[in-house]
């Protein structure tokens, strides 16, 4: 779970984690609906420096097992952290993003399921508006959009596939903006799974406005 960004974009004096929903901090929020999926045996989180305690602070007591280590600059560095303290046993590992409290437990065991089957999945939400490519500010081509997902968390992924993913953008100095990417980069199947409306990452302060519309008047 990579939640290490210091939320420059929000702004405050809070990292953004740690800013409250309805009184109860992102972290805690999106730490207690992974626990709640049967698939889930346990979570890493990833946080920035010195968060460690404040983050181990806020996970569910029925997790089997919880580790907090510090992340990286950049996300990639983050997941890369979290996943070294993945039980080498682990058959599969899920990503998600420390900022988007309303995951469902469908959501994660539907994405964990498929994984298992083909390798890779990822949710995703299908874009409502026309989809334009452009050049500086010019549109240069409209895109079909039944073609078009946006990809969200959770992702899921044979745990070796993830591991080797890795290792070859680590040695080939490349680096993705999410982990699909770097599994696509190595040939693998990616499936897709459809995301809840509500499954929204937390980044602007119109961000935080919704979210506390989600937990008051959806998952209240």
């Amino acid at each position: 779970m990579p939640a290490a960004g210091a939320g420059l974009r929000l702004g405050g004096a809070v990292p953004k984690p740690y800013r409250a929903v309805e009184g109860r901090a992102i972290l805690a929020r999106t730490l207690e609906a992974v626990a709640s999926a049967p698939s889930v045996g346990g979570i890493v989180a990833a946080v920035a420096p010195g968060e460690t305690e404040r983050a181990a602070s806020l996970a569910p007591p029925a997790l089997a097992w919880f580790r907090a280590v510090e992340g990286g600059e950049e996300r990639f560095d983050s997941v890369h952290r979290g996943l070294l303290e993945v039980p080498e046993e682990t058959e599969i590992v899920a990503v998600h993003d420390g900022v988007r409290p309303f995951v469902t437990a469908r959501e994660i065991e539907e994405t964990v399921a498929l994984a298992r089957t083909i390798g890779a999945a990822a949710t995703m939400s299908a874009p409502v508006e026309t989809v334009k490519r452009v050049d500086g500010d010019e549109v240069t081509a409209t895109l079909d959009r039944a073609k078009i997902r946006l990809a969200q968390t959770p992702q899921a992924f044979r745990a070796e596939l993830l591991r080797e993913a890795y290792r070859r953008a680590i040695e080939e100095g490349w680096k993705g903006t999410d982990e699909s990417a770097l599994v696509e980069r190595i040939g693998a199947r990616v499936g897709i799974v459809q995301a809840d409306r509500w499954n929204i990452k937390i980044t602007v302060e119109e961000d935080l406005l919704l979210a506390e519309w989600i937990a008051r008047e959806v998952r209240g």
